[in-house]
């Protein structure tokens, strides 16, 4: 597995944002078990996406996360 945490930072130890320009089909990888696949536009011009990860990695739309235990089960506020 690749470790990618000595790229760029900003203050604060925040990292740089890599933009990448993706035509459908074609893919974006994430380390060795995340694939991320542009599947095109729907039909109200939002980008469609497919991910592929492991179980154990959450994967979760950031307007409807919810705060993860470890284990990544949802915790009640």
């Amino acid at each position: 597995m690749h470790d990618y945490t000595d790229g760029p930072t900003l203050h604060a130890g925040l990292q740089l944002m890599l933009i990448l320009t993706r035509r459908k089909g074609e893919q974006i990888l994430i380390g060795d078990d995340v694939v991320i696949t542009i599947l095109g536009l729907g039909t109200h011009g939002e980008h469609r996406v497919g991910i592929e990860a492991p179980r154990d990695i959450p994967v979760v739309r950031s307007e409807i996360a919810w705060k993860l235990d470890e284990d990544g089960n949802r915790i009640e506020e």
